[in-house]
């Protein structure tokens, strides 16, 4: 070993760089598990006031429609969010049990994507409606259980593969633990490219 990469070693072992990553690891938890647990809890509660408004039998417009919609598949997001810390905590005594496992496997990936590609399309959906209120031409309405039950399809079939592509499996020689493993179709090159474009999609544009 050269002196170049003793010095490397030396410097990344050295007690500063040690101290900026366990500072680092710390404010990370502290975002996980109370900030963002926080955030979701807020935001489920003021959800909540939303929906009980929109329930209301005197606001019958597609427009309110659409926010109730939308405010239930918010419900969903944040309440799966809520959650999201503690199944991803790697030191809880839960971790890879098979609810924890089964959880972020299916809740995390499949139906918290769901609820996120729903809300993004339901905002479209209340801009294309107020636009039709302020032009004032109702030949342009959309039916409203045509175009949830569209929006609740396409959200479904878009995300369906991470159904098809995983399996949880139990760790060999450690009973009780599982993971998320990919069974012969996520292993293929089409699922890797289809999980790759879905990431870069909600990441960009969702």
């Amino acid at each position: 070993m050269n002196s170049s990469t003793s010095n490397f070693i030396n410097q990344t072992n050295s007690p500063q760089n040690l101290f900026v990553v366990n500072l680092g690891n710390f404010i990370n938890q502290i975002g996980i598990f109370y900030i963002s647990t926080t955030i979701c809890v807020i935001g489920f509660i003021l959800s909540t006031i939303n929906l009980i408004v929109f329930l209301n039998p005197k606001l019958k417009g597609n427009t309110y429609k659409y926010f109730l919609s939308k405010t239930l598949a918010e419900l969903l997001f944040l309440g799966i969010g809520a959650f999201y810390p503690y199944a991803s905590c790697t030191t809880c005594p839960m971790h890879q049990s098979y609810a924890v496992v089964f959880f972020s496997a299916y809740f995390q990936r499949f139906v918290l994507y769901f609820a996120y590609f729903f809300i993004a399309i339901c905002e479209v959906i209340v801009i294309y409606d107020r636009l039709i209120i302020f032009y004032n031409n109702p030949k342009m309405n959309l039916n409203f259980i045509v175009v949830i039950g569209t929006t609740t399809l396409i959200s479904a079939m878009t995300f369906l593969p991470f159904l098809i592509g995983i399996v949880i499996q139990e760790i060999t020689n450690r009973p009780g633990s599982f993971i998320v493993g990919r069974n012969e179709f996520g292993r293929t090159s089409s699922f890797l490219t289809y999980q790759t474009y879905i990431t870069v999609v909600i990441n960009v544009f969702v």
